[in-house]
């Protein structure tokens, strides 16, 4: 998953009233402070709450924007990104997905407008100002732009909150029979998940490699009379030393072809059963987070906590 942003990307403050002496230290700010203050009084008992159960940080941006005759500050709100491990993470699966906020103003400016960071696990309020805005930005373009890669970052996120919010109600758990029943779901969790990455991981490696076979297999009909066959077996045993196809083939094209097609069904039947793996650990992290339920629910968990489903990774084909 990518990673965070370098820690000078972030400029940290003590808390949310140095964070407001910073953005708004003169007198003729005084409107505009108010309305942020205000803005972010209504979010933050939310925010706070949310946090205080998933332990992931929250990206907050405001734009703003500038007259160029009065040099008069436009304040355009506070948007609540979303939450998650890494400010460019959250700007990526936020772009991601269908968004229903109004488009910048005429005035906005990308020089004044920022993002603010708030880290619960860590205490630390932060602030994103231009020209690093633009740098995590942009780190949130590449992800959004790669639609596997959104999706991925976000189930690895989700996942990671979900985890969070499962130790936490262990701690909140008054029976120790229980504690210890929530404390065993999130080690399955835990480890279920460890195996899904890497079964994952695994199935995409063999996925490609049979999409390559076929692309191979294409080359051999239409440059199988321009080629020697012992050409195409050379390029194909160095593109795929484990197949046992030798290079010094002795063999006509249709041998090669069988050869081939006989390796590319032992990749076929890897990706079936690896699928087949894949379906009975994501059944049984779903089955982990259903026992779950109702206990989130009895202590009135976040609502995405509450609905979480189990984990299933990557989406792979």
């Amino acid at each position: 998953m990518p990673g965070g942003p370098k820690p000078e990307v972030i400029k940290f403050l003590e808390d949310l009233g140095d964070l407001i002496g910073y953005l708004f230290p003169v007198v003729a700010d005084s409107i505009l402070k108010s309305k942020f203050e205000t803005d972010l009084e209504k979010l933050l008992p939310s925010l706070t709450e949310d946090a205080s159960w998933t332990g992931a940080g929250t990206l907050l941006y405001v734009p703003m924007g500038q007259d160029p005759g009065t040099s008069a500050l436009f304040y355009g709100g506070i948007r609540v990104y979303g939450t998650g491990s890494t400010p460019s993470n959250i700007i990526g699966v936020y772009l991601s997905e269908p968004q229903i906020s109004p488009p910048n103003p005429i005035w906005f400016s990308e020089e004044k407008s920022f993002y603010v960071w708030l880290d619960p696990k860590n205490k630390k309020v932060g602030i994103i100002e231009y020209p690093f805005s633009k740098i995590v930005l942009l780190d949130g373009l590449a992800i959004a732009n790669d639609k596997l890669l959104a999706k991925a970052v976000k189930a690895h996120d989700e996942f990671a909150q979900y985890l969070n919010a499962v130790e936490v109600l262990a701690i909140k758990a008054e029976e120790s029979s229980l504690k210890l029943e929530i404390q065993a779901a999130h080690k399955v969790l835990k480890d279920t998940a460890a195996k899904i990455d890497a079964i994952n991981a695994e199935l995409a490696t063999n996925l490609e490699k049979e999409r390559k076979i076929s692309s191979f297999l294409q080359k051999i009909k239409i440059l199988g009379a321009l080629v020697s066959v012992g050409q195409l077996a050379l390029e194909f045993a160095s593109q795929f030393p484990d197949s046992e196809i030798p290079g010094m083939f002795d063999g006509d094209a249709i041998l090669l072809e069988n050869e081939i097609n006989s390796y590319k069904q032992e990749i076929g039947d890897k990706i079936i059963y690896m699928k087949g793996e894949l379906s009975v650990y994501q059944k049984l992290s779903a089955q982990e987070a259903i026992k779950l339920k109702t206990q989130f629910s009895l202590k009135n968990a976040p609502k995405q906590i509450q609905h979480f489903d189990g984990y299933s990774g990557e989406k792979t084909d």
